[in-house]
This record gives structure tokens, C-alpha cells and sequence, in this order.
């Protein structure tokens, strides 16, 4: 086994391992009899419209590809960068965050595009994409105030609290952490030349300088204004596959479109631990979310496996459907041009 390999099998190791963990702790003392009877009973007809909205949201993000990747001279076809982004999105099962540069290796292999110009236009969708989750978490907290204002109070403030109280009620080590973190990041930057030395720490800064450039890049390419409204469009998408999933379970149904912003935001949160396909981690957040509804745990996590493991059969299908249409077309012998026919005789 060569090093690379050895590397790639640990890293999925460590994350499967990492999952693992997170569904443990997200079905501890957890009825697993009434989640099958939840699961039994559930109504699967809206999984139908939530999966075409998924591959719709698959090929607005081709789409929205195929903008950033045209400044660079190049014009891949729609079904090429469809394909990319759904084996991308397949690859992510087997080790977080690989997908994105799997993609790359397909789009250059079935259009011939340098790889490294690929990876800077995902560096700029994936910038945009954080930005909208920013704004998605600060529209959440104004829409939804009291809900979320709670959410935050159990999860971060309440804990702090009592903390604080443990020590007497001093917030001495809450202003000597703030000012601790304060006096390092101006350390950083007055030295960021000198620890631009350290590997891993080049690595930081050419990420943070990637993500400014990607969003500079947006507001500045030509056709920025449909690149916003894809990217509009496909997080539409996905506030729509998270509302139609209340209606399949009578303890979510009675939640609105706003409700589903909220679980949305949540459930991106999720998203961003570094484990195959969200597994565990999307489980936790969305269910603790839920109960800020008044949504028994039981139920919150009936609601999350129904709304991930749908999403991630409909990925793996779609995923696979275009791995075998890449491998069956790559086998398939080229045909000669007019021009190189014409030398030929």
C-alpha cells in the first residue's frame, strides 16, 4: 500500500470512527421501537418532491459551475458539470470534503480543463456558499428571535453561566479568554510574515486569502448578478426539501416555511463536521433543534433520518447513475473529426 493510500484509508477510518460517535450519542436512550413504528407509519409521498427538488438544486449548482468556469476560456457542457457535481457529492461519502476536489478531476478528465483553475472556482462557490449560510443564520435570528434566541441561550450561554457561577460569579476568565485570543490575533498579524514560514500555517492564510478573493471574484465577474440568483436558487431549493419533510410525520407537520428557515440553518450547522455525509452530526442538530419546538427527541430524530437518509439515498442513486455514465462513455471508442478524416485520405 503506498503512502497516499495509507493516509486516504486513515482519514476515513478517523471520520467513519467520528461518526460513529455522533449517532451513538444522537440515539442514546432512544426508543428504537418507536422510531421503526414512526418510520413504518410516516408518509413517504413527500419524499418524491423533496428528491426532484434535490436534483434540481444538482443542476443549478452545474449551472452555476459552469459561470465561474467560463471567464477561464473554457465552456464545459451542462451534463459534464452535472456529472462532476454529483460524483462530487457521492465521493463526500467516503471522506468528507473530497468530493469537491473528485469533481475537479472529472470536470478536467471529461472537458480537459487545468485542474488547478477548477479548484479556485469551487474555492469561490464554497466562499459564497458560507456567506449565504452567514446570512441565512443572521435572517433566522430576526425571523425567528424567541426561537433561536433560545437556542443559543441553552446551547452556549446558559452553559457559560453556569460556569461562571461555579466560580463565584467572576468574569475575570470570560475578559482574561477574550483578551488572550485579542492580544494572539494581533500577535499574528504583526508576525504573519515570519509564521508564513510554518507550513500549516501558510495553509491558513493562502485559505483566508482564498475565500476573500472568492468573494471579490463574485462581485466582480461579469455575469455576477445570475450567479447570485442560482445561488438564490439553490438554497431555495433546500429550504424547500426541509419543509416538505414536516408534512411525512404528524409531530413536524404543523410547522411552517419559517420553521423550516430555522431547521435549515441548523441543519447546515450540522453539515460542516468533517464526518461522511453529514451522519451523526446532522442527526443531532436538527433534533435538538426540534425541540425547541416542543418536538419530543424521539420524534426530532424520526423527523432527521427520514429528511438525511432520503437525501443520501437520492445522492448515492444520482451519484453512482452518473459514475457509470462517465466510466460506459469513457469506454466508448472517439470518433474521428471531419478534419482529421479529411487527412486521413
Amino acid at each position: 500500500m503506498t503512502k497516499a493510500a495509507l493516509l486516504k484509508s486513515i482519514n476515513f477510518l478517523l471520520f467513519f470512527g467520528l461518526s460513529l460517535v455522533l449517532m451513538y450519542f444522537a440515539f442514546k436512550n432512544v426508543s428504537i421501537s418507536i422510531l421503526a413504528e414512526g418510520l413504518h407509519k410516516a408518509n413517504y409521498s413527500w419524499l418524491a418532491l423533496s428528491l426532484s427538488v434535490g436534483i434540481l438544486a444538482f443542476l443549478l449548482r452545474a449551472l452555476r459551475w459552469r459561470l465561474l468556469i467560463e471567464p477561464l476560456g473554457y465552456k464545459p457542457s451542462v451534463a459534464n458539470a452535472f456529472h462532476a457535481v454529483a460524483i462530487g457529492y457521492l465521493v463526500n461519502f467516503a471522506l468528507p470534503r473530497a468530493g469537491e476536489v473528485s469533481r475537479c478531476g472529472i470536470l478536467r478528465k471529461t472537458e480537459k480543463i487545468p485542474f488547478e483553475s477548477l479548484v479556485g472556482t469551487v474555492i469561490v462557490e464554497r466562499t459564497f456558499d458560507l456567506v449565504c449560510l452567514l446570512i441565512l443564520l443572521a435572517s433566522v435570528f430576526f425571523i425567528e428571535v424567541d426561537v433561536f434566541g433560545n437556542f443559543i441561550y441553552n446551547l452556549a450561554v446558559e452553559p457559560l453561566n453556569r460556569k461562571l457561577v461555579g466560580l463565584g460569579g467572576s468574569y475575570l476568565p470570560f475578559v482574561a479568554t477574550l483578551g488572550l485570543t485579542s492580544g494572539l490575533l494581533l500577535i499574528c498579524y504583526r508576525y504573519r510574515h515570519q509564521l508564513r514560514k510554518y507550513r500549516f500555517i501558510a495553509k491558513l492564510f493562502k485559505l483566508a486569502k482564498g475565500v476573500l478573493m472568492g468573494i471579490k471574484t463574485g462581485f466582480t465577474m461579469e455575469r455576477r448578478v445570475e450567479f447570485v440568483i442560482y445561488t438564490l436558487l439553490i438554497w431555495s431549493c433546500y429550504l424547500i426539501m426541509t419543509w416538505v419533510v414536516f408534512y411525512t410525520i404528524p409531530a413536524t407537520s404543523h410547522l411552517g416555511i419559517a420553521d423550516a428557515l430555522f431547521i435549515l440553518a441548523v441543519s447546515s450547522i450540522g453539515m460542516t463536521v468533517p464526518v461522511q455525509g453529514g451522519f451523526g452530526a446532522f442527526h443531532i442538530a436538527v433534533s435538538l433543534g426540534l425541540t425547541l419546538y416542543g418536538v419530543s427527541k424521539e420524534d426530532g430524530l424520526l423527523y432527521a433520518t427520514i429528511s438525511h437518509e432520503s437525501q443520501a439515498i437520492g445522492t448515492i442513486i444520482i451519484g453512482l447513475i452518473s459514475l457509470t455514465y462517465i466510466f460506459v462513455r469513457k469506454q466508448k471508442p472517439v470518433k474521428a473529426t471531419s478534419h482529421e478524416q479529411d487527412q486521413e485520405h
